[in-house]
């Protein structure tokens, strides 16, 4: 495929959300017009829509993955669309759930296994979702890009993916920059910068396996989180933990 026909970015626009990370019944065109969504390379007219249905269980599970790696609740919508034209991959929120849908004619299994292209794609959406991107109205394009373009990067050491994995789907990426999105150049370097991010993180949670809290708060869809680090039969871990309406700190996904 060429880059000129597939280019993609990440333009963030107003939409949906799930309750899973696993297929649920297919959705219309319709039901996203409306709302926010953060799509890969360009911000998608939802006329070129022609329709959604179930995700295929390679997408499922490589966005599953992501979220395991990451700590975060599998709490995605996933679905593949035909467009009838752009090839894209978006997050869109709408009613409390989160949605991911991707290009079905772009995102294809190799043997039954995801390319670490499309893995990159899908956990730059996941980036889009989880710092709260897909909620907001008033968007900053730029920054938005280059936030998701990082938690890929990171994304995809935390799956113990290469460099070389990381900066995979930024073949797709235009070289020249946009109104919505960074030229290629500033991708690859917010890429790179997120897994080489993961990859330090890495190191010191190998240095140090214990037991104790990592970074400062942060809030996620507007719970205070905190990264915690534990150390599970000689090896570290690192978990997610979210403050209830109690105060009281529990593990997000359960």
């Amino acid at each position: 495929m060429s880059v000129k026909k597939f280019k993609f970015a990440t333009a963030c626009v107003l939409a949906a959300a799930m309750s899973l990370c696993s297929a649920k019944a297919a959705e219309t065109p319709e039901n996203f017009e409306g709302s926010v969504i953060c799509a890969y390379h360009r911000v998608p007219h939802f006329k070129n829509v022609v329709s959604i249905a179930d995700a295929t269980p390679e997408a499922i599970k490589a966005v599953n993955w992501i979220a395991d790696k990451i700590g975060i609740t599998k709490d995605f919508r996933i679905h593949r669309a035909k467009f009838s034209s752009s090839p894209i991959a978006f997050a869109a929120l709408r009613d409390g759930e989160r949605f991911i849908v991707y290009d079905e004619d772009f995102f294809v299994s190799h043997n039954n296994k995801t390319p670490w292209h499309d893995i990159g794609i899908f956990a730059h959406e996941v980036g889009h979702h989880i710092q709260g991107h897909t909620a907001q109205s008033n968007l900053e394009n730029w920054p938005q890009e280059i936030a998701a373009d990082r938690f890929a990067g990171f994304a995809v050491s935390r799956l113990g993916g290469s460099l070389e994995n990381a900066l995979a789907m930024s073949r797709s990426l235009s070289e020249k920059p946009s109104d919505t999105h960074p030229s290629r150049a500033i991708r690859k370097k917010a890429i790179e910068e997120g897994w080489r991010h993961g990859e330090a993180m890495k190191k010191r949670e190998v240095s140090a396996c214990g037991n104790g809290w990592q970074g400062k708060e942060i809030d996620i869809d507007g719970s205070m989180c905190r990264i915690a680090r534990q150390c599970v039969d000689g090896k570290p871990l690192s978990r997610i933990a979210c403050r209830d309406f109690e105060g009281a700190w529990k593990w997000m996904g359960k």
